[in-house]
């Protein structure tokens, strides 16, 4: 039997796709980046904007170089995120991840892998509009194409499904420019122990 066909274990409730392509790919790891990563790059812009305005209203030439340094740091506030971003496409060489996804009672179920995520697992939900990204408690994600969902209620049924198995509301991915108090407080609830290690990236298994 083909390994995108393998029976489902529990009844689908909902069938979505997500067809990976370079721009699909940059958003996944850009929004998994900023989503486990944001409390680093938070820090990086309260150390660039100190040492701007140091230097701004220091009156020296050491306040010269300071400021220097501080829109050098700025300007490279995204150099981390990019370069990953980077890495993996050139690991994936232009043959992007077709992936098919069942969601049950139960969890999410890859078509190509036998093997359930449970909600349970899932610790963040992020709809930017076109995607839903459903991360887990190892910091990899699921990200699904909104236009493909099928099932009663589309998108809205979906993600009610999951919102109700999880126990998570929805949230919009974080923008540095437009942060809230309640952001600030859940980055640093993800920030987590650390580094975000990429290698577990469901994109997904890129063997497949």
């Amino acid at each position: 039997m083909d390994k995108t066909n393998r029976p489902v274990k529990n009844s689908a409730l909902f069938n979505a796709e997500m067809r990976h392509t370079a721009d699909t790919v940059k958003r996944m790891t850009m929004t998994q980046y900023n989503t486990f990563s944001m409390k680093r790059k938070l820090a990086v812009l309260v150390l660039a904007l100190a040492m701007i305005l140091f230097g701004t209203f220091s009156g020296t030439n050491m306040g010269i170089v300071i400021l220097g340094l501080g829109c050098f740091i700025l300007m490279g506030i995204n150099t981390r995120a990019k370069m990953i971003v980077d890495q993996i496409l050139k690991e994936f060489n232009g043959s992007y991840p077709q992936l098919r996804y069942h969601f049950t009672h139960s969890g999410l179920q890859p078509t190509h892998v036998q093997e359930e995520y449970p909600y349970r697992d899932m610790i963040w939900l992020i709809d930017d509009g076109n995607y839903l990204y459903l991360f887990l408690k190892n910091k990899s994600g699921f990200m699904v194409d909104k236009s493909t969902i099928k099932g009663q209620g589309g998108a809205d049924g979906l993600k009610a499904l999951v919102e109700k198995q999880t126990g998570l509301p929805w949230k919009k991915p974080f923008n540095l420019l437009r942060l809230k108090f309640s952001d600030i407080r859940d980055i640093f609830r993800l920030s987590g122990a650390g580094e975000v290690s990429y290698t577990g990236e469901r994109l997904d298994d890129r063997r497949h």
